[in-house]
């Protein structure tokens, strides 16, 4: 995963006030915590975490955090809260890792490939697009790619079919489905029932009726 240069700098207090002021000044409240430390308040500037945004898959990114003045930091994005809209980030959580320490992380699926079941008229059922994975931060890679193009009809890719790079392991399942090729069922549409005019009687309930009516003769004349 490439590492990608981050600023912050240090914020005192907190509170939804302080929020609103970092916000209204073009910045964004942030913490940084790890094993055993205590998490940290920043500020990000809000153009640069929206640029970030655009860089990474998703929300993982594997960051070299400058912090003021100090010696940069490495550290992945844990948590990106955005307005109501999904677009602008809110509130960003970095958790700061080690070279050699081995995480889990969601990474997205990227799909390559048309699947030949598609000529048949299958089409394609996408049940994940991301992946849980473990590995150290730069043996994860950004994503991972997966060439649907042999998928035909009644076919599934689970995730243990994935090819992952050396030294990353599945975090999840192995039989979870990540994509199946499959004939959509065909709806039959019924008919509609002919408008009857007013006191005529649908076929086959003209002989009940007469027949009931023939069982009521016999009866009243018992």
């Amino acid at each position: 995963m490439e590492q990608i240069p981050l600023t912050a700098t240090r914020r005192q207090g907190s509170g939804k006030s302080l929020a609103r002021k970092l916000r209204a000044a073009g910045s964004i409240p942030a913490v940084i915590y790890g094993t055993g430390r205590e998490a940290e308040s920043l500020a990000i500037a809000l153009g640069d975490m929206e640029k970030l945004m655009r860089q990474v898959s998703g929300q993982t990114a594997f960051l070299s955090l400058h912090i003021d003045d100090e010696e940069p930091r490495m550290a992945v994005v844990r948590d990106i809260q955005t307005d109501y809209l999904g677009q602008k980030p809110l509130h960003v959580d970095f958790y700061e890792v080690k070279a050699d320490q081995q995480l889990t992380l969601d990474v997205s699926i990227e799909l390559t490939g048309i699947p030949k079941g598609s000529e048949e008229g299958g089409l394609l059922d996408v049940q994940n697009r991301t992946i849980s994975i473990q590995g150290t931060v730069t043996s994860i890679p950004e994503s991972i790619e997966l060439d649907v193009s042999d998928l035909d009809v009644g076919d599934t890719i689970h995730a243990s079919d994935l090819e992952l790079p050396e030294d990353v392991s599945l975090a999840i399942d192995g039989s979870a489905v990540i994509v199946s090729c499959y004939i959509p069922a065909v709806t039959v549409e019924e008919e509609p029932e002919e408008e009857l005019e007013e006191g005529e009687v649908p076929e086959g309930e003209e002989a009940q009726e007469s027949g009931d009516g023939q069982e009521a003769s016999s009866s009243e004349g018992e």
